[in-house]
């Protein structure tokens, strides 16, 4: 029994093909290098909007609908929790990142007040 392959009209790249897109070279980089550069700089705009599509930024849409098990989904735990006496919690979160342009810690840090019915009610922007 022999057995054939059959080519496909899109050929797997060579492992060659991924290392020339890292390699700098003299002179006009041919058109599948230029293509894949563009589609690496696609792929990573798409996964860096991914990756901060539900964060702070949309507190202000889930405010007065968001319960504490969906916030704590999908921002994590807080790093600290309060219970007041009105039966109302509040979450606190920090955020730090590195800034490569200042090279220092950046640090951002929000209080989420839920009601006794654990609904998100507001948030504040407050100092670390």
């Amino acid at each position: 029994m022999r057995i054939t392959t059959q080519q496909t009209a899109w050929p797997i790249p060579s492992w060659k093909f991924f290392l020339a897109m890292f390699k700098i070279r003299s002179g006009q980089p041919s058109n599948e290098i230029v293509m894949l550069r563009l589609w690496r700089l696609v792929c990573l705009a798409v996964l860096v909007i991914g990756c901060t599509s539900w964060r702070i930024e949309n507190l202000d849409e889930v405010t007065g609908k968001a319960t504490q098990e969906e916030i704590r989904k999908e921002l994590g735990p807080p790093v600290e929790e309060r219970s007041l006496t009105t039966g109302e919690s509040v979450w606190h979160y920090r955020i730090e990142r590195y800034s490569t342009v200042s090279r220092a810690t950046l640090c951002s840090g929000y209080d989420l007040t839920f009601d006794p019915q654990r609904v998100l009610q507001r948030w504040d922007h407050v100092d670390c």
